[in-house]
């Protein structure tokens, strides 16, 4: 199964002192397909999504379920205990997605402040011909 993913950021010029921005960044993945898909009830405590011992690279695709936009924040940090304020990977507002690759072992762990917020889960491992 192929993965993959296309981001292009763009922004218009502003006033004299900054100039508009285009770029497109296309990566294809060859990927195991449903490793790990799950659906994970915050709790309002750190809780785990991938275990550093789980090694090997990995596509990590991350969904905030929340609905309520600007309350509904999960942040996603690469440590098992509450690193939020210096190990912060990202931070998703209700609806928002992320794609985060991984390699090596380390911790990935989600928090909320709202409980009862569902975050997303897919876990893919990427093709060793992918890896270089």
């Amino acid at each position: 199964m192929a993965l993959k993913v296309d981001v292009t950021l763009s922004s218009p010029a502003g006033d004299a002192l900054s100039d508009a921005i285009s770029t497109t960044l296309t990566t294809s993945y060859s990927v195991s397909l449903g490793n790990n898909v799950k659906k994970m009830k915050m709790t309002g405590a750190v809780q785990t999504i991938v275990e550093g011992s789980d090694v090997g690279a990995k596509l990590l695709v991350l969904k905030n379920l929340g609905t309520a936009a600007g309350t509904d924040y999960i942040q996603i940090f690469n440590t098992s205990s509450d690193g939020v304020g210096t190990n912060r990977v990202a931070t998703l507002d209700a609806g928002e997605v992320a794609v985060i690759p991984i390699s090596g072992n380390p911790d990935i762990s989600a928090h909320a402040e709202t409980a009862n917020t569902f975050l997303e889960v897919m876990e893919f491992t990427i093709a060793a011909a992918d890896r270089t």
